[in-house]
């Protein structure tokens, strides 16, 4: 269906070059839009013949009701939408009627796909918020919807979560993300994009994911575990995500599977807040614990990541260890070091 405005901005558009009256007629033959304002919302009765036969009609003789003129049917994407008229002597707007029902119909063809895409961008939005509610119902009316958008909520689903160094996906980047519905994290000032993902004999969960790891662009990839339930997918995704940024961790691949307590802990952390015993260390310390926890407790290979001697590093896990009375050596101290990073973050 072609909206009023849309046929009056063509109208107007066409006339700039066009010295006949142009008519935009609905599917019940009702001007929506004409150089003639007078007639918009009157019967054309020319139209009424052209929907009726699908054809054009040629109006040769002037009557109380017909004006002499050239009347078309506007068919898009097979179908038929309104009726297109030219006002004059059918001799002389004939050379010009082909030129204008061209340029008409690319004109509101091009119009009408901006309209789809708006319309299918808010039907994603609409998605999106829906499917993020806890506890929500699949109700049929959202599976309808989903299934529209290419997924099957009745299968599993994971959330992949995805950071980049750039305020924007190049052109290859962003058609990859494309592929799939995704969302952006708004509350974030990172560049954080979450991808729904259900596998296709097309594409494996390993094959995506590692497409996307391929680009430069992108800082790390967190997904979750396979689920039903896409809002525990998406928290799952954004804890991991938040785990990385504690870490500071980038050019890693991040399943949930395996940092499971840690980024529960996150989800829950506004209901866990107390005092944290990292506050107490500096910005040099802290980056020192961080890079100690992601190379595993490796001496040598934090050493190395902060291109420190040895003997520095030790200095300053002693360090870590005199001012919050954990150290960062032992297991279950270092554990309770990660829990209160966590807990600073929150």
């Amino acid at each position: 269906m072609i909206s009023q405005q849309l046929a009056q901005k063509v109208v107007n558009k066409i006339m700039e070059d066009v010295t006949y009256n142009i008519n935009v007629m609905d599917k019940h033959a009702v001007i929506i839009a004409s150089g003639q304002k007078e007639r918009i919302g009157t019967i054309h009765q020319g139209a009424r013949k052209v929907l009726e036969t699908k054809k054009r009609n040629v109006i040769l003789t002037v009557t109380e009701t017909e004006k002499q003129g050239i009347n078309d049917p506007l068919v898009v994407d097979d179908e038929l939408i309104g009726v297109i008229g030219i006002s004059g002597a059918p001799d002389k707007v004939e050379p010009l009627k082909n030129i204008v029902n061209t340029l008409f119909y690319f004109l509101v063809a091009q119009e009408l796909e901006i309209s789809r895409g708006h319309a299918k961008e808010q039907t994603i939005r609409q998605f999106w918020e829906t499917i993020l509610k806890p506890e929500v119902s699949y109700k049929q009316s959202l599976q309808k919807t989903a299934l529209e958008l290419g997924y099957n909520l009745s299968n599993q689903s994971l959330i992949i979560g995805l950071r980049l160094s750039t305020n924007k996906p190049d052109e290859a980047l962003l058609k990859l993300i494309n592929e799939r519905l995704y969302t952006r994290n708004k509350e974030s000032a990172k560049n954080d994009y979450f991808i729904l993902f259900q596998e296709t004999k097309e594409s494996t969960l390993s094959e995506f994911i590692n497409k996307l790891a391929s680009d430069a662009r992108v800082s790390f990839i967190a997904y979750s575990s396979w689920n039903n339930d896409i809002y525990k997918c998406y928290t799952q995704a954004n804890a991991t995500m938040s785990l990385a940024t504690i870490l500071n961790i980038n050019n890693q691949i991040m399943a949930h599977k395996d940092y499971g307590l840690y980024t529960t802990l996150i989800a829950s952390r506004t209901e866990l807040g107390h005092h944290s015993a990292t506050y107490s260390i500096d910005n040099e310390l802290k980056e020192t614990l961080q890079s100690y926890i992601r190379n595993n407790g490796q001496i040598n290979d934090t050493a190395n990541e902060l291109n420190i001697h040895r003997n520095t590093l030790n200095y300053r896990l002693n360090r870590i260890a005199e001012l919050t009375q954990k150290d960062p050596r032992h297991f279950f101290d270092l554990s309770d070091l990660l829990y209160e990073l966590i807990l600073e973050d929150a």
